[in-house]
């Protein structure tokens, strides 16, 4: 019994040692490895480890604007010392060195300039790359029907085609918009496509600004005001309201058969005539006016129409300098008031 008894115990013991080691529980308190994954930089395209590290970070956080980063870099970093007259009791110095130095921003302002200069080279890139992607419309100019010479081209990034224009041919339709006029009145028109006849985008437009201006020709002034309105079509209409009704003016008065240049020039006779209290032979001044417009008599009375209406114009911030001009231009039409009866008797002669 003594011999059994003392077994058991060897049995037991025996049992334990065969079962399997338990692995061990993490505790909460187990070191475990972060790894970060840096995001893109909007600003730095450049790839990792081209800068120092510190400047990479730096470099990494710049706003992608032009204003926006200049400003950043001149509150930061600026040229001279923002702790110029503090103690150094206040600000020691090696952590006026970690915050600041010259270096640190000359630095910056070298790596600026080689990132921009590498995103400009890559965004041409890009663009050439883009452009070789994109359908031509036409090979052909709309006006000359031969290839441009100084070819311009407008480009529909969303349907992937362009139209190319002569530079000439597309610079005096872009004038003749922003110049379009109803009569005596101005109706300017945005910058278009001559082919779909759909108004420039911004991007077109700043794009057949640069290519016009490249080309060497001569840009009307109608199209370097809307540059300076910055290529909107209605701070151009209230920047240059002046210059668009002097134009219509102007342009209605070059148009000798338009009838709106037929019916000021009529008003203007008969108004001269009975300011005088003389007899107007209205049948008369009509048929010359319609039959012969380069009549010398006509074209004195053109002159001085024109000089008239303009006054109210050019002067409309100085009613009493317009008041002067217009009276001095009445005088002037006493001399040919008395060449009615020549224009009476050119009349007769004609119908006869």
């Amino acid at each position: 019994m003594e011999g059994n008894q003392g077994n058991k115990p060897a049995k037991k013991a025996a049992k334990k040692a065969a079962k399997k080691p338990v692995a061990a529980k993490p505790t909460i308190g187990t070191a475990q490895t972060i790894v970060f994954i840096r995001a893109p930089s909007p600003f730095n395209i450049l790839p990792d480890k081209y800068f120092h590290p510190v400047l990479q970070n730096i470099l990494d956080f710049l706003p992608i604007g032009l204003k926006e980063r200049n400003q950043y870099i001149e509150k930061h970093f600026p040229f001279h010392s923002p702790f110029a007259g503090i103690p150094q009791f206040i600000i020691p110095k090696q952590l006026y060195s970690e915050i600041w130095s010259k270096e640190k921003s000359a630095a910056i302002r070298r790596s600026v300039a080689k990132i921009m200069r590498f995103r400009f080279l890559f965004r041409r890139f890009l663009h050439k790359w883009r452009f070789s992607r994109i359908k031509l419309a036409n090979t052909d100019d709309l006006v000359t029907s031969e290839p441009p010479k100084k070819p311009v081209y407008i480009v529909d990034w969303s349907r992937r085609q362009a139209h190319v224009f002569e530079a000439q041919t597309l610079m005096k339709d872009i004038t003749a918009r922003l110049h379009h006029h109803d009569g005596l009145f101005e109706e300017p028109q945005p910058p278009r496509n001559p082919f779909t006849n759909t108004p420039f985008t911004l991007n077109q437009t700043i794009s057949v600004w640069n290519s016009i201006s490249e080309a060497g020709i001569a840009v009307s002034s109608a199209f370097t005001l809307f540059r300076k309105s910055r290529f909107s079509y209605v701070t151009f209409l209230d920047e240059n309201s002046l210059y668009l009704k002097l134009n219509a003016h102007r342009k209605t008065f070059q148009e000798e058969s338009s009838y709106d240049y037929k019916e000021r020039m009529l008003d203007f006779i008969h108004l001269c005539y009975t300011a005088e209290t003389l007899e107007y032979n209205a049948a008369a001044f009509t048929h010359i006016l319609y039959s012969e417009p380069k009549n010398h008599v006509i074209q004195k009375w053109k002159r001085l129409c024109e000089k008239y209406h303009e006054a109210d114009i050019i002067y409309f911030n100085h009613p009493e300098k317009a008041k002067d001009i217009k009276e001095d231009v009445l005088d002037d039409t006493y001399e040919i008031l008395s060449s009615q009866n020549y224009i009476v008797s050119l009349y007769n002669r004609i119908i006869q």
